[in-house]
């Protein structure tokens, strides 16, 4: 029997052996302590009743308790059992400390990390489901989560884990240890508490781990459509914050240069991402929020955001080095499900006013992109719809120009020309016209796109 057998929520019967073990974990703190219980089996060759028995299969076994009477019933076949009659047996009970194990397991990663730990009072949301104990670890310049699971959890909420891409370590605690192999297939950061236990011996190299944990391969292409299938699947559990990372990683998937900057909690007062859209020598970069409604006929109404959202695109452009890569900001995306029109033209008020104000101007666009039709320009780029990926530069350039131009909209029946702002509204119809009519007649580009040099650019933005 292991470490990790022996961390169940509970294990009967253990041998010399075990308990030796068993001996060595509640002096750790990780067994909150080893009980000895009698008992007696309802049938069994080694009582004095085993002959007056007439149903002999029932396997039950009654634990003794000090106030038990001379007589006591099978839970199982329900018959009277008289005690005098029984030979009690012993058993040893192991019980599991969840809070020692969270503790032990905390201090030796510091330790070996010398690094800082602090919990995470409410855990880890993914889904509609915190998961819970979880704590951060500072250490050097980085910061990684650690999440200990004691119990299985779902396939979906798996996945949320997934498309949420950032450093994270999870340990398995006894019945979770088992799921190790659906942690590994989607890429995650697992290791059994008996590793992390025996790391005073060396059985596990824990800086390797956490190294492991911030240097993720998965593909954006494959997070995207994990978001996707998330968000199609499961509306009415999917959060604000899946959405946010879904959006993230369609952007990536799609234009390679996208960086999300949101925070970890709802109403910080920073904008969710950045994105560039470079071609030859032309610079772009946009900011974007992702607004989440959870119901497929909800429009999302920005009342009370107004302010705030005017807010980032002001601050971003005062302390990022935005204007030192590219000429200035070109626009302030909200992609959602949904959004109301008045909104959109209510917030490019907002920013109009708002640079007024700082003495400031600002020639950028407010554009509402359409989930769909992220999804729609995502699904398109994985298909290589009219060798789109032969063509960077041209489809950078024509997506910029359908985000701050409304060039492709049907005589502006979705361009709001209230207050003089450059406001748009991006459908799938919008997407597939940018295909037909730009993408699908060009010719394969011999020249890449200096991706390399463009995420350089967007990593450099600061907030």
């Amino acid at each position: 029997m292991t470490i990790d057998r022996l961390l169940q929520p509970s294990v009967n019967g253990l041998t010399e052996d075990q308990l030796e073990i068993a001996r060595s974990l509640e002096d750790l703190g990780l067994l909150r302590e080893i009980e000895e219980r009698e008992y007696v089996k309802c049938v069994s060759p080694d009582d004095q009743d085993y002959f007056e028995v007439k149903e002999r299969g029932c396997e039950e076994e009654i634990y003794l308790l000090e106030e038990a009477g001379v007589n006591v019933t099978c839970p199982g076949c329900g018959r009277n059992i008289e005690l005098f009659k029984k030979t009690p047996k012993s058993r040893l009970i192991t019980h599991r400390n969840d809070d020692g194990i969270y503790s032990h397991i905390r201090d030796v990663i510091k330790q070996e990390l010398g690094g800082r730990a602090s919990k995470i009072s409410n855990g880890l949301r993914f889904l509609d489901t915190r998961l819970k104990p979880a704590f951060s670890v500072s250490h050097g310049a980085d910061r990684t989560r650690v999440l200990i699971q004691f119990e299985y959890v779902s396939s979906e909420i798996l996945d949320s884990i997934q498309v949420f891409d950032q450093p994270l370590v999870i340990v398995l605690v006894g019945n979770a240890v088992p799921q190790a192999n659906q942690y590994e297939q989607r890429g995650l950061t697992s290791i059994a508490a008996s590793e992390i236990i025996e790391a005073g011996d060396s059985s596990t190299d824990i800086e390797q781990l956490f190294c492991s944990a911030r240097e993720s391969n998965i593909p954006a292409n494959q997070l995207a459509q994990k978001g996707i299938e998330l968000y199609r699947d499961h509306r009415s559990r999917y959060t604000w914050r899946e959405f946010e990372h879904t959006v993230q990683h369609c952007f990536s998937a799609s234009f390679e240069t996208s960086r999300l900057l949101g925070g970890e909690e709802s109403g910080e007062q920073v904008p969710e991402g950045v994105l560039s859209l470079d071609y030859e020598d032309s610079s772009h970069a946009y900011i974007w929020d992702a607004k989440y409604v959870q119901e497929p006929d909800e429009s999302r109404s920005l009342s009370g955001e107004y302010e705030n959202m005017a807010k980032h695109l002001v601050n971003f452009r005062r302390e990022s080095n935005v204007k030192d890569i590219y000429d200035d900001l070109a626009g302030y995306i909200i992609v959602s499900p949904s959004v109301s029109e008045s909104s959109i033209v209510r917030l490019a008020e907002r920013i109009q006013r708002r640079l007024t104000e700082n003495d400031d101007d600002w020639n950028g666009a407010v554009t509402h992109l359409q989930f769909d039709a992220l999804i729609h320009i995502f699904q398109a780029v994985q298909s290589n719809r009219d060798e789109v990926q032969e063509k960077p530069k041209e489809f950078r350039k024509h997506v910029h120009r359908l985000f701050t131009r409304g060039n492709y909209h049907d005589p502006d029946p979705d361009t709001y020309r209230e207050s003089d702002q450059r406001v748009f509204d991006v459908s799938i119809e919008d997407v597939d016209r940018v295909f037909w009519e730009f993408i699908a007649p060009q010719e394969p580009e011999s020249d890449r796109v200096n991706i390399e040099g463009y995420l350089a650019n967007i990593r450099s933005l600061d907030f």
